[in-house]
């Protein structure tokens, strides 16, 4: 990726203000957002779902791990290419440009995760998608809304925990602490 930047001769510009960094920010999200919504939902189309995205729906219950577990075709245009292109398109600086980039994997993690991480999006709408494959297909949820393809999740009750969670304790699902709590008594029990 440097070679781009070096070529385009941007290691000799300063940084951007604060103001230029965050529309730069909010424009590579708005352009993930649509890059993701629409490769993603192309890809829970009969041909490509069963040919390509079927292996990352392997799991109903993701894990961050899983983020990555996908077809090598969809992990270029579904989890890369809506990331880069954007730092590209607004000519972000190489140090923001990384710093988008730690930021966008960060969330997919999270978003993997099952757990309510702090000051990050809740993990509801795509462990929702992962239970039900036709529901949730973007990253903000912008798509989703406009297309309607979020209608039965925020009628659901995981709907009511989608939320950002502004404390510092993560947020735990009760089934991860309910098999937590099983398996000590069980391992109580044995000993």
């Amino acid at each position: 990726m440097c070679w781009a930047y070096e070529k385009r001769g941007i290691f000799d510009v300063d940084l951007p203000t604060l103001p230029v960094f965050l529309a730069q920010l909010f424009a590579v999200v708005m352009i993930e957002e649509v890059m993701f919504y629409y490769s993603h939902r192309a890809l829970h189309q009969p041909p490509f779902y069963k040919m390509i995205h079927k292996q990352h729906h392997e799991w109903t219950a993701p894990m961050a791990w899983e983020a990555i577990y996908a077809h090598p075709l969809e992990h270029i245009l579904s989890n890369i290419l809506p990331i880069y292109t954007g730092v590209f398109i607004v000519k972000m600086h190489p140090v923001c440009g990384l710093a988008w980039n730690m930021l966008a994997l960060h969330s997919t993690l999270c978003s993997h995760s099952g757990l309510h991480m702090p000051l990050m999006a809740s993990p509801e709408e795509h462990d929702y998608h992962h239970a039900t494959f036709n529901e949730n297909f973007g990253v903000i949820g912008l798509l989703d809304q406009l297309h309607g393809t979020n209608a039965r999740f925020l009628a659901s009750p995981q709907y009511k925990n989608a939320r950002i969670s502004w404390s510092l304790v993560p947020l735990v699902h009760k089934d991860y602490l309910n098999s937590l709590t099983k398996e000590s008594q069980r391992k109580a029990k044995a000993s």
